[in-house]
């Protein structure tokens, strides 16, 4: 449908729209199955101009390899440069863009700008202008902001590169939750040390006080949640395995110490790290079904619960599903008899039920 809408064919998804209104959803506020259609699958479609805003605007933050996939994207970076000055951050390049699945392939020159006082902006030119003009933007840019002259730079990018731009706002969520991240651990990661010094020096005088009634200080409540959610997205990010090695008490003292304080760790950037870790051994497991760390993922799902987090499944229910294709009868014992455990086939009926599957 979205190929045939590139190629002009703007009904092309009618009929499927008539089909899926015959559907109600069991969840009244949904409606029918074409609202659920245009109002949340839609807005998470991708296509090239939104993975290279996506690209784009988090180079500001993190660097990219030559070579980068992202999703079924594969971007070549031909030139590119970001700097910081008082005036905002500042990128721009020129990158072939490939969708692997369909073979289109595009070129494009990019700039994104984050200002002091605008907001995060993407524009795009497609095809690049030449290699004399692109090497007169990207200098005029340069110098622009190297003087921080923010007006001198707009016009020049109004001028190459148009009025029509992309922020934060036409990402899909999940991109959005990850730039954002990205943002915000940039704007106060001088800070890190500080609230985590405060947090352990003083714990104990705090809780002391907290017992008797008396006033917690705000500066360090607020050194509190700051400390205890970035330990927890941290570890997140770098978890290998919660199988033994002291991890999952770890993870246990950190939400005992967030409940003790009141400290919120149920946030979507959480979400989509544990849903992250546990896609990755979802993966793995549908792949080959006697190797996965079943273990780290239960207690992946238990931490979720502790933390009252929905997460979405969607993805490692497909897994899950490729699973029992790929290997039928891998919930029944006697059929791997020689590879598979009672234990492990138990740890596999628990993670189907966990993803809402039938499996007894």
């Amino acid at each position: 449908i979205q190929l045939a809408h590139e190629m002009g064919a703007s009904h092309a998804d009618k009929a499927l729209l008539d089909k899926l209104a015959e559907a109600h959803s069991n969840n009244p506020k949904m409606g029918t199955g074409a609202d659920i259609f245009q109002n949340i699958i839609l807005p998470c479609r991708i296509n090239f101009k939104k993975i290279l805003a996506h690209y784009a605007i988090s180079s500001l933050y993190e660097d990219y390899a030559h070579t980068q996939k992202i999703y079924s994207y594969q971007i070549i970076k031909n030139d590119f440069t970001k700097k910081k000055t008082s005036a905002g951050h500042l990128a721009l390049g020129e990158v072939t863009v490939q969708n692997q699945l369909t073979l289109e392939t595009n070129e494009a020159a990019f700039v994104v700008f984050h200002s002091a006082n605008l907001d995060l902006r993407f524009y795009i030119i497609t095809p690049p202008p030449d290699g004399e003009k692109y090497q007169w933007i990207k200098e005029n840019l340069l110098t622009n902001h190297t003087n921080s002259d923010i007006k001198a730079i707009n016009k020049t990018i109004s001028e190459y590169f148009g009025k029509k731009f992309l922020g934060l706002r036409d990402l899909i969520l999940e991109e959005r939750i990850k730039i954002a991240s990205l943002i915000s651990k940039h704007i106060i990661k001088n800070f890190t040390q500080t609230y985590g010094n405060l947090y352990h020096e003083y714990n104990q005088m705090m809780n002391d006080l907290r017992k008797v009634e008396v006033p917690i200080p705000k500066g360090f409540l607020l050194a509190t949640e700051y400390s205890l959610y970035d330990e927890l997205v941290n570890e997140l990010k770098n978890l290998s395995s919660l199988n033994g090695n002291g991890r999952w008490d770890w993870f246990l003292n950190i939400i005992q110490q967030a409940k003790q304080w009141e400290v919120k760790l149920s946030t979507p950037e959480v979400e989509l790290l544990i849903r992250h870790q546990l896609e990755k051994r979802a993966l793995m497991l549908s792949q080959n079904p006697f190797t996965a760390d079943l273990s780290t993922m239960h207690l992946l799902f238990e931490l979720a619960k502790k933390i009252k987090l929905d997460l979405n499944l969607w993805q490692m229910q497909n897994y899950f599903q490729k699973l029992l294709q790929n290997y039928p009868g891998v919930l029944h014992q006697e059929t791997f008899k020689e590879k598979m455990t009672h234990e492990r086939v138990q740890k596999l009926h628990q993670l189907g039920k966990a993803l809402h599957f039938n499996v007894d």
